[in-house]
């Protein structure tokens, strides 16, 4: 009998447990889930890069950074825009909408770290903050890491290498910028890209559409696993490699377009810069200029 109630007690305790947990689910999501007990803190976090304890930005405005090289970004819910200063000042712009979340900021040995907190309210789920980072347009980035779980990403007239972006819901908007070995995970989002030269991109996108224009060189991949396909490059076709695949969906390259289950075109087997591109349903669209 004893046993029994023990069983019993344990079960109303686990019980217990599991409403916590969707609770705190409901109300901060689950990358903030932490809970104090007068035996200690359980919970767990998620931080893609190492958690910062900066400057935390308590209302909207703009402010001058030191001069940095580098750039780690760790959002929850916020939209990103990385775009050239008017002078040679480094600034960082934050525009609070939501008031469940806070942005902090910290520049160490020339490296630019931005982080925010959101706690999940659905009353402002559609309410994201704005934070915009402004970089003198003479300066080209070494590093360029950001991850966002929601939230668009933008940006422009950035000359930066070794760059990782991944996003799992939200667009990623690049324009008039030069960057080299790009890497680029998007969970469901559009990719978009004008006017900016890419060597050694390697996009995979499980769900959107992706529009590049601009040039590619280098060896370069793209894969997607649903959405459409559009390359306008402004590049010599014939010192192109480019091989196109889709299992479900059209290859037009140059108006000529072939159609059906499993579908491939190869043009210049030759070609000095490459491209493959892999698509699992969607079409894939090809011009050159």
């Amino acid at each position: 009998m004893k046993n029994k109630k023990t069983i019993i007690f344990a079960s109303i305790l686990i019980f217990l447990g599991v409403i916590i947990c969707f609770i705190a689910f409901g109300i901060s999501g689950w990358k903030t889930f932490n809970y104090n007990t007068k035996y200690g803190s359980i919970g767990f976090g998620h931080y893609k890069f190492s958690h910062i304890e900066g400057e935390i930005i308590e209302k909207s405005g703009l402010q001058t950074l030191e001069e940095f090289n580098k750039i780690g970004i760790d959002l929850n819910y916020a939209d990103l825009i990385i775009k050239s200063s008017d002078n040679e000042d480094y600034k960082i712009e934050v525009n609070y909408k939501n008031k469940n979340s806070k942005v902090a900021y910290d520049v160490k040995n020339k490296v630019l770290n931005i982080e925010d907190t959101y706690h999940k309210n659905f009353r402002h789920r559609n309410n994201r903050n704005e934070i915009i980072v402004y970089i003198p347009n003479s300066v080209e980035i070494e590093s360029f890491q950001s991850y966002c779980d929601y939230g668009e990403i933008t940006i422009e007239k950035l000359n930066s290498k070794n760059i990782e972006i991944e996003n799992n819901m939200g667009s990623v908007n690049i324009s008039d910028s030069k960057l080299t070995n790009l890497e680029i995970d998007l969970d469901m989002g559009d990719f978009t890209a004008t006017s900016t030269i890419f060597t050694n991109l390697d996009l995979e996108s499980n769900m959107g559409s992706v529009e590049i224009n601009g040039q590619i060189f280098g060896s370069n991949e793209l894969s997607m696993d649903m959405g459409e396909l559009i390359l306008n490059l402004n590049q010599s076709k014939e010192n192109t490699k480019l091989i196109a695949e889709s299992d479900i969906g059209s290859i037009t390259i140059d108006g000529t377009t072939s159609s059906g289950l499993s579908t491939e075109q190869i043009i210049n087997p030759n070609g000095k810069e490459i491209i493959n591109l892999e698509s699992n349903i969607g079409s894939i669209e090809i011009n050159f200029k």
